[in-house]
Protein backbone atom coordinates (compact mmCIF):
# COMPACT_ATOMS: atom_id res chain seq x y z
CA UNK A 1 0.00 0.00 0.00
CA UNK A 2 0.96 3.79 -0.23
CA UNK A 3 1.01 5.74 3.33
CA UNK A 4 0.69 9.54 2.27
CA UNK A 5 1.87 11.70 5.13
CA UNK A 6 2.74 15.52 6.11
CA UNK A 7 4.23 16.98 9.57
CA UNK A 8 1.24 17.77 11.54
CA UNK A 9 -0.91 14.60 10.54
CA UNK A 10 0.47 12.44 13.03
CA UNK A 11 2.51 13.23 16.84
CA UNK A 12 6.03 14.15 16.17
CA UNK A 13 7.39 10.74 17.18
CA UNK A 14 4.98 8.31 16.78
CA UNK A 15 5.83 4.74 18.32
CA UNK A 16 4.65 1.63 16.51
CA UNK A 17 4.55 -1.74 17.85
CA UNK A 18 4.94 -3.86 14.30
CA UNK A 19 2.89 -7.30 14.60
CA UNK A 20 4.11 -8.15 11.11
CA UNK A 21 7.06 -7.97 9.14
CA UNK A 22 7.43 -4.46 7.34
CA UNK A 23 9.52 -3.01 4.15
CA UNK A 24 9.34 0.25 3.72
CA UNK A 25 10.41 2.26 0.25
CA UNK A 26 10.47 6.39 0.69
CA UNK A 27 8.84 7.24 -3.10
CA UNK A 28 9.07 11.13 -1.85
CA UNK A 29 9.67 13.37 1.40
CA UNK A 30 11.95 13.11 4.39
CA UNK A 31 11.07 10.68 7.30
CA UNK A 32 13.28 9.70 10.69
CA UNK A 33 12.99 5.71 12.01
CA UNK A 34 14.47 4.81 15.30
CA UNK A 35 15.13 1.16 15.30
CA UNK A 36 16.13 -0.04 18.52
CA UNK A 37 18.42 2.79 19.70
CA UNK A 38 19.78 2.92 15.56
CA UNK A 39 17.94 6.10 13.96
CA UNK A 40 17.44 5.41 9.95
CA UNK A 41 17.00 8.62 8.24
CA UNK A 42 15.18 7.62 5.03
CA UNK A 43 14.56 9.97 1.71
CA UNK A 44 13.59 9.26 -2.12
CA UNK A 45 14.86 6.25 -2.78
CA UNK A 46 15.76 4.71 0.55
CA UNK A 47 13.75 1.72 2.26
CA UNK A 48 14.32 0.07 5.17
CA UNK A 49 12.50 -3.83 6.26
CA UNK A 50 11.52 -4.16 10.25
CA UNK A 51 10.93 -7.60 11.80
CA UNK A 52 7.26 -8.00 13.46
CA UNK A 53 7.94 -7.88 17.42
CA UNK A 54 9.73 -4.67 17.29
CA UNK A 55 9.27 -1.51 18.66
CA UNK A 56 9.66 2.02 16.35
CA UNK A 57 9.49 5.29 16.70
CA UNK A 58 8.50 7.74 13.28
CA UNK A 59 9.17 11.15 12.78
CA UNK A 60 7.93 12.61 9.55
CA UNK A 61 9.85 15.28 8.78
CA UNK A 62 8.88 16.41 5.21
CA UNK A 63 5.31 15.57 3.46
CA UNK A 64 6.24 11.78 2.45
CA UNK A 65 4.83 9.11 -0.02
CA UNK A 66 5.84 5.77 1.23
CA UNK A 67 4.87 2.06 -0.65
CA UNK A 68 4.73 -0.63 2.31
CA UNK A 69 4.60 -4.36 2.14
CA UNK A 70 3.47 -6.50 5.02
CA UNK A 71 4.52 -9.97 5.33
Amino acid sequence: GYWFVSPGQVPPALEIDLHTDETIYIVEGRIQIEVDGTVHDLVQGSSLSINAGTKSRWTVLESTIEFFVYS
